[in-house]
């Protein structure tokens, strides 16, 4: 398990990368990794590295350490578009 907080495997992880959603703000949206505390999101950017994904992004511009700010529908979207089931 990647992220203890809200139980996202690395597999869940990778399912929304090979749908599509290669950076961090999409993955977390969709996925809810590292929107808890935030202590996995180096373990969720290194998967997306391994599998070719963009850089790492940032809340407001900075980082703050916590996680990015959701987009209305943007997420969900991608995912629903994706063939991911949303859980939780």
């Amino acid at each position: 398990r990647i992220c203890d907080c809200n139980g996202v495997s690395k597999g869940r992880i990778m399912a929304a990368a090979d749908a599509g959603q290669r950076d961090m703000a999409a993955v977390c949206a969709i996925t809810r990794a590292g929107s808890g505390c935030g202590g996995c999101r180096a373990q969720v950017q290194a998967v997306l590295d391994a599998m070719g994904g963009g850089p790492a992004e940032t809340a407001a511009g900075g980082d703050n350490g916590m996680a990015p700010a959701r987009r209305p529908g943007g997420g969900i979207a991608a995912a629903r578009a994706g063939g991911l089931r949303l859980v939780g």
